[in-house]
């Protein structure tokens, strides 16, 4: 797809010259409680509140993004370094109220970002198992979700570590080879099967500094997302209501895989079922990235806060991979509703944990 039709889809302009000249909403000044758990944001805004809400956070006067085209060879899109504003307004519907706060970035480093996610085929390829599950449901239940199961589904169902695996042996599958990203450390059973670590280090210290191929940090997804976006979805703000859990959100059908998109019911059945798509079956952001928002949430290095990015502006955060055993995923699943599905949202997940997760590589370029 050009860069003209998905500007002309998206009804925003590709070529953002500085951060200044659209508006992006203000960081409240409040005292957040400290998160429960990893998974969730415990504080949230009414389910009621963002139609119409328009951000106003300010930048500095040289915060600049760079024009936004497509860019993709060989399943890799480039991203160019640049600045931008992550979060959601405290008038956005849903939001993470504590974890979201709207902060500016600023990565100086140009970057490839997979242009979708690893699939099951990419997966198996690299010595890997396959653990996607299709849909189970017992007779008494209403909905079940699983994974689609072809090549072109995305792969799921794997720990942090194993991503980080995967990521080391992609970088020596290269021709010519390129130096690991990941050591890790207190390891024990087998990759993509059972196995457990207590840690992990970059090679280098700074996560930016691998030649790699590497998980994106939390702010390349975010930048990589919003694609000169700032909105809740890349595909325009949030119009829909938000007090029903599994609503069609018509800035957010045409691209992503959310629980409203996937739902269906077989042969007369009452029970529906949820499930993931083959990649790249709905439409790109403007840097050509599919499935960006849906099908699965996706690991990243980080180290998950729940309270966010505070007191910026930041310059290339996510630089250490840290030490905490949570992790911060981005996205949203194919069982996400809309309202989970934006790009400021973050859950996190401990390091061992399995579940309904993937990934897509990241690899610096300059």
């Amino acid at each position: 797809m050009g860069a003209g039709l998905v500007s002309a889809i998206f009804g925003l302009a590709v070529s953002h010259s500085a951060c200044s000249s659209v508006p992006v909403g203000v960081q409240g000044g409040d005292s957040p409680p400290e998160p429960t758990d990893a998974g969730s944001d415990t504080s949230e805004t009414s389910a009621d509140s963002g139609l119409g809400c328009v951000s106003t956070f300010p930048v500095s006067a040289d915060c600049r993004h760079p024009l936004v085209e497509a860019h993709c060879v060989n399943g890799f899109c480039r991203i160019p370094a640049g600045c931008f504003v992550a979060g959601s307004p405290e008038c956005q519907g849903r939001r993470g109220a504590y974890s979201e706060p709207e902060v500016q970035m600023t990565l100086t480093h140009t970057f490839e970002m997979g242009q979708h996610e690893v699939t099951q085929e990419e997966w198996l390829r690299q010595g890997f198992p396959n653990r996607a599950t299709p849909p189970i449901y017992d007779a008494g239940g209403l909905s079940a979700y699983g994974s689609c199961l072809a090549p072109d589904c995305p792969a799921t169902n794997f720990t942090w570590f194993d991503a980080l695996v995967y990521a080391n042996r992609l970088s020596g599958a290269h021709e010519p080879p390129l130096p690991e990203c990941y050591a890790l450390d207190g390891c024990t059973g087998e990759p993509g099967v059972d196995m457990k670590c207590t840690g992990a280090r970059a090679l280098p210290a700074d996560v930016y500094a691998c030649r790699g191929y590497r998980l994106p940090t939390e702010i390349e997804w975010e930048y990589a997302a919003r694609a000169g976006s700032r909105t809740p979805y890349y595909g325009g703000p949030m119009i829909a209501t938000k007090n029903t859990w599994c609503a069609s959100e018509p800035n957010l059908d045409p691209f992503a895989w959310h629980c409203f998109t996937t739902t269906h019911k077989v042969d007369g059945s009452a029970v529906e079922i949820l499930e993931t798509h083959p990649v790249m079956t709905k439409l790109p952001n403007a840097w050509g990235l599919f499935d960006m928002l849906g099908n699965v949430a996706e690991w990243t290095s980080d180290a998950y806060d729940g309270l966010g990015f505070r007191k910026g502006p930041y310059v290339n955060p996510g630089s250490s991979l840290g030490t905490s055993n949570e992790r911060t995923k981005r996205g949203c699943g194919a069982s996400s509703p809309a309202t989970t599905c934006t790009v400021s949202w973050r859950p996190g997940a401990t390091w061992n944990y399995v579940d309904a997760q993937g990934l897509r590589l990241a690899r610096t370029l300059d």
